[in-house]
């Protein structure tokens, strides 16, 4: 999995949080399903790393049952600032894998 592919990933969250009118809790389940879930930790610098096995393990937090996922009943057990910490998160990965791709000067 490469940095690039990790980018456009995060970029894809973002814009999600960023331009949906959607309440932040369907936002970040958007953006976990379309993109975070997406990106593999495995073969990234450990400066990333970290950053999306944390998100990973955000969405990991509560057990799927027979009507939603993992992602869902996780997002759907946080409190309003929770979703805005997790939001914070994304933001800040994907910033983090921006200047892995074009370091400041």
């Amino acid at each position: 999995m490469s940095i690039d592919y990790a980018w456009e990933k995060l970029n894809g969250a973002v814009v999600t949080l960023a331009s949906s009118t959607d309440s932040l809790k369907d936002r970040l389940i958007s953006a976990f399903m379309y993109d975070i879930a997406h990106i593999r930790t495995d073969e990234l610098p450990d400066s990333i790393k970290r950053k999306i096995t944390d998100l990973h393990e955000e969405i990991d937090k509560e057990n799927p049952n027979a009507f939603q996922g993992s992602i869902e009943t996780s997002i759907n057990a946080m409190d309003l600032r929770q979703q805005k910490e997790l939001a914070n998160k994304i933001v800040s990965a994907y910033d983090a894998a921006t200047r892995l791709i074009t370091p400041l000067e």
